[in-house]
């Protein structure tokens, strides 16, 4: 850290970020952060919010196999794309109020 603030942990600032991108930053994530120019901290967040949306496991569509899981960028929605028993791919759009 180049040179930080005596604290800038639990701070207004960091709660606004908190809370304007649902995510929760460690430690290191707030000292990676405040080094970063706008660009790199903007794609540090979505970093982490894809990180927190990849913890969340896709419920299986019963006679499908999950190929692959897309989320958004904002994270509130998620794509599934299946493919069932006769080898059809499907594309389902999910929105999921646990996701914003």
């Amino acid at each position: 850290m180049k040179n930080p603030p005596d604290i800038i942990e639990n701070t207004e600032p960091i709660y606004d970020i908190e809370n304007a991108f649902d995510i929760e930053l460690s430690d290191d994530d707030i000292s990676a952060l405040y080094d970063m120019s706008v660009d790199e901290a903007a794609q540090k967040i979505f970093e982490i919010q894809c990180r927190k949306y990849a913890e969340i496991v896709p419920v299986p569509i019963p006679g499908q196999t999950i190929i692959e899981t897309v989320y958004s960028n904002s994270g509130t929605e998620r794509n599934l794309i299946t493919q069932d028993a006769n080898g059809l791919f499907r594309v389902s759009l999910l929105q999921n109020s646990n996701f914003s």
